[in-house]
């Protein structure tokens, strides 16, 4: 999975994912927190953290 979030963030259209799912991000970490269990808190929070550090 890393690979393809890397290929994504290479990518010249990468940059329009980063301001369309900014609340989506917010909204799962939220939701991971209130209601998930370790496995997808752990999943959830690469994903966030990928997609964070690619959109900064």
């Amino acid at each position: 999975m890393l690979p393809l979030l890397t290929a994504c963030a290479t990518a010249p259209t990468a940059d329009p994912i980063c301001p369309a799912t900014d609340q989506a991000r917010t909204a799962l970490a939220g939701a991971l927190v209130a209601d998930g269990g370790p496995q997808s808190q752990r999943a959830g929070l690469v994903l966030i953290e990928t997609l964070d550090g690619v959109c900064r």
